[in-house]
């Protein structure tokens, strides 16, 4: 997966890599344009071994563009040391882009998470799911 995290968009320009590029950069300083979201992001990835965003509240709440996350909610969620972390964004009733899920997996075949959006009835429940992968 590489050492820098990365999104997944549904851009289909040429220029995909660069917008990808920009995106993740952007998410990452908690500056992206999430009301108009010009690179149509679906997923964030986060590194194999850690990364900033996952630790902290205030970078969560950065990176998703979601207040509604509560420090009791964060607390609960409980990422193992060496895992594939990931966001899961989508549009609120309003039309603007939040992470709505947050989870990791630690060997591709499952993924555990946790619902961030504060519009859902699972807000703040955790769960798993199998990937096709198994």
């Amino acid at each position: 997966m590489g050492r820098r995290p990365f999104i997944m968009t549904y851009t289909s320009s040429t220029d995909r890599k660069e917008i990808s590029l920009a995106a993740s950069t952007a998410i990452r300083a908690g500056n992206y344009d999430y009301t108009n979201d010009p690179a149509k992001v679906i997923v964030y990835f986060g590194n194999w071994t850690g990364s900033s965003v996952f630790t902290s509240l205030n970078n969560l709440k950065l990176i998703t563009n979601n207040n509604a996350i509560t420090e009791q909610i964060y607390n609960g969620i409980s990422f193992p040391n060496n895992c594939y972390k990931m966001i899961v964004f989508g549009k609120n009733g309003a039309g603007k882009l939040i992470g709505k899920y947050v989870g990791y997996s630690a060997n591709g075949k499952a993924y555990n998470y946790w619902c961030i959006d504060p519009e859902s009835s699972s807000f703040g429940k955790q769960e798993s799911k199998n990937t096709p992968y198994n």
